[in-house]
């Protein structure tokens, strides 16, 4: 209806003070990273979801958030599948960079993605079927997976999806890599693993368990295999630098090996540090506190958390769970006594990863500790693919196309660990994407990606008329016991960006900018299109502030 004539300055009053206090507007959980994408928008057709930018894959987010909304759980499924072959997996354990670059934490937080998406591939039922199925001819060329971690499995789906004769080779007894082997079965249900590898399977795929994990490429393709893909994982240790008599260490990888398959066999003590700033040192945390006999778990760190490369979730959580976080401290010996002497550290000037490097001190503290557990990063053992038949260039590293990920022997790729060093999963997913279709666009004359034959269908000026008034209201994310009402409520809170932006309309204080309408047979694919009227304009700077 029509608002007043004059303004209740009372009431203006009341709603000042109460701003003073009210969580929206004190926004502490936001912090301060920026919403936005790495590359310049264009100077029309510039609407963009910060979300699908900084996805890997670039997944189609708002739609299957919308679809799932709608109850429609197999399309949104299907829609997923496009990019994404282990949605199980990335509904639980996926590190959302989506969720840190949603244009609603300028609203009331995040809208929950992942959590979407966990939704849409456990009430999904029929989509299974359907993406189960061939959906295309078979080809008669073979291609080999090495490693069937999250990279291995991706790339095998996407091979056989295209028609593609995969084996994959696993040195362990199953397939998943670090998601079955090494993180803590707490973290993820078993079901969730063995339904995306299922759905893998059902496309044909060959599994070759127990075998070696030393390879050789020219054997692979005396046996006719066409295509290689590498993805072995990192699964070497770096060597803790500790003095001492006190052998009570533990490598990380080896203590949550045993944790997931025999935690009887695990005896830390009362009292742990755990050595490392990373998702392994996280989890190593997370898993001994729920050891018999724990009490207390310290995890020590050079730098500060700020530094720290582990996912923020994975840090709340380790301290959620009782951890004792201690910045600034590097291990130096650990006696049998049981006392873990540590420097105290400073920190210096940026190094070369970005992050303000540690500086030893002339102080020392001492930690009375019956375990250590060193997880201070991994890698993958390049003698293994050294010796498969692969070089490396002056730097040690492996001589990749980045484009294609082709290796500098001709028809092998390479993807995930291998390539990257320890990465997430999604990460892993987007390099067997970018390796098979360099690969099916090479062996098959037109070949095209699957995700540009689907349609979501979407009536456009329904769609516009409800981002508007989902721009109006503050709606703060709630995560519902009844998954179909968590997804809907989601729903109504994404503001898909990439059909409706305007936020420099939005937030210019002269209305220098304005959203004009316009027709697809005009030339344009965005349904508005942003005009910028300079005379008005202040230079106030805040439509580059919150443009994407």
């Amino acid at each position: 209806g029509k608002g007043p004539d004059v303004i209740d300055v009372e009431k203006l009053e009341i709603l000042a003070g109460e701003a003073l206090n009210d969580e929206h507007y004190q926004k502490e959980w936001r912090g301060t990273k920026v919403v936005s994408v790495n590359r310049k928008l264009p100077m029309t057709d510039c609407y963009v979801a910060p979300c699908v930018a900084a996805c890997p894959i670039h997944q189609d987010i708002p739609e299957y958030i919308r679809l799932a909304g709608e109850r429609k759980f197999d399309r949104a499924l299907e829609l997923i599948y496009q990019k994404n072959p282990l949605p199980n997996i990335t509904g639980y354990i996926c590190d959302h960079q989506c969720s840190c670059n949603c244009t609603r934490r300028d609203y009331d937080g995040p809208v929950f993605i992942r959590e979407v998406k966990r939704i849409a591939a456990e009430q999904a039922k029929e989509a299974y079927v359907t993406i189960g199925e061939r959906s295309c001819k078979q080809l008669d060329t073979k291609a080999a997976v090495i490693g069937a971690g999250p990279a291995g499995l991706a790339a095998s789906y996407f091979l056989a999806r295209s028609g593609f004769r995969v084996t994959v080779f696993e040195k362990h007894d199953s397939p998943g890599g670090v998601v079955t082997h090494i993180l803590p079965n707490f973290r993820i249900p078993t079901s969730a693993v063995e339904k995306d590898i299922s759905v893998i399977k059902a496309q044909g795929v060959d599994f070759r368990f127990g075998v070696s994990g030393i390879f050789s490429i020219d054997e692979l393709k005396r046996d006719g295999y066409k295509y290689i893909f590498i993805s072995i994982g990192a699964e070497v240790t770096r060597k803790l630098q500790l003095d001492g008599d006190n052998d009570s260490v533990y490598d990380a990888l080896d203590f949550l090996r045993s944790f997931n398959t025999d935690p009887c066999s695990l005896d830390p003590g009362r009292r742990v540090a755990v050595i490392g700033g990373g998702n392994t040192a996280m989890d190593s945390a997370r898993a001994v506190l729920r050891l018999s006999g724990v009490e207390r778990v310290s995890i020590i760190y050079r730098r500060t958390e700020n530094e720290m490369p582990a996912d923020t979730e994975e840090f709340d959580n380790a301290l959620e769970d009782g951890a004792i976080f201690k910045p600034l401290l590097m291990p130096e010996s650990f006696s049998k006594t049981g006392i873990l002497k540590c420097r105290k550290m400073a920190l210096g000037s940026i190094d070369s990863t970005g992050r303000r490097q540690p500086v030893g001190t002339e102080e020392t503290e001492e930690i009375a500790v019956d375990t250590v557990i060193s997880a201070v990063g991994e890698y993958t053992d390049l003698k293994i693919l050294i010796g498969s038949g692969l070089k490396t260039g002056a730097d040690g590293r492996l001589n990749v196309e980045q484009e294609t990920l082709e290796a500098d022997v001709e028809n092998v790729f390479i993807g995930g660990d291998a390539f990257r060093g320890p990465s997430t999963v999604v990460s892993s997913i987007a390099d067997a994407r970018r390796a098979v279709t360099a690969i099916a666009q090479r062996e098959i004359s037109g070949w095209k990606d699957p995700d540009e034959y689907f349609s979501t269908g979407f009536d456009q000026k329904r769609q516009i008329s409800e981002i508007f008034n989902k721009k109006g209201l503050l709606r703060p994310g709630s995560v519902s016991e009844k998954d179909e009402e968590a997804a809907e409520n989601e729903a109504l809170r994404c503001l898909e960006c990439n059909v409706i932006c305007d936020k420099c309309v939005d937030v210019c204080p002269n209305r220098a900018n304005l959203a004009v309408a316009v027709e697809e047979k005009d030339g344009f694919h965005n349904a508005r299109q942003i005009l910028h009227l300079d005379a008005l304009c202040n230079e106030c700077g805040n439509c580059g502030t919150f443009c994407p």
